[in-house]
């Protein structure tokens, strides 16, 4: 049986499917949810983060890394939220990006587009490909892996 998806998740609503929380919940909400073949988020960066205090004072840049990260979440989100997906008393967690590319600096005032739309599981392991897009503009794409864990 899988999953209705009728409407935006808010916050609320993802970190109850989520482990993570603020100051590093960099996810805001679920826009689109197809069970076991997509989804995207969105996390809207508002300049009040405090990284960037020094990344990089009087020019703001979100740290690449943290758009992988976002990408993570994202993927959690999807192993958690699918049918058939990620049990819920395991942990997933990030093991590594494959296949990186940045291609536009994300700064306060741009709302990041999150989306997974590839995606391979062999027992407790997943890899995920997915972009980051600001507007119309592609902003970051790669391959991520994630394991779960007891």
């Amino acid at each position: 049986m899988s999953r209705e998806f009728t409407r935006a998740l808010t916050t609320k609503e993802v970190e109850e499917i989520i482990p993570h929380r603020e100051p590093f919940r960099f996810l805001d909400s679920i826009i689109e949810f197809e069970d076991g073949v997509r989804a995207t988020g969105v996390y809207t960066v508002t300049g009040k983060e405090a990284l960037f205090e020094g990344h990089f004072p009087g020019r703001p840049i979100f740290p690449g890394v943290l758009l992988l990260e976002s990408l993570a979440q994202l993927g959690v989100f999807f192993a958690r939220y699918s049918t058939g997906g990620c049990p819920p008393e395991k942990l997933i967690v990030f093991t590594g990006a494959d296949e990186v590319k940045f291609r536009r600096a994300v700064v306060p005032g741009d709302q990041i587009r999150i989306s997974m739309n590839e995606w391979k599981k062999r027992g407790p392991f997943w890899k995920l490909n997915g972009d980051i897009r600001v507007g119309d503009e592609l902003a970051m794409s790669a391959m991520i892996t994630a394991a779960e864990i007891d």
